[in-house]
């Protein structure tokens, strides 16, 4: 996550970022804060673009 440094809404605060890695669970977000999650790929798995797509009629 990337949150602002200075979250003052003065004309001279600025603009740099910092880094919060595994915040907690309670961890107040503002609406400039920047969040990014990272996932595990495993190139082995078969890509199928309609999974979890099937209606409640389909029985196949």
């Amino acid at each position: 996550m990337q949150k602002f440094r200075d979250t003052s809404s003065s004309c001279d605060a600025s603009s740099k970022r910092y880094v919060i890695t595994n915040p907690p669970d309670d961890f107040q977000l503002l609406p400039t804060d920047q969040v990014f999650v990272l996932m595990q790929f495993d190139p082995g798995l078969e890509y199928k673009p309609n999974r979890g797509t099937r209606g409640k009629d389909d029985n196949s």
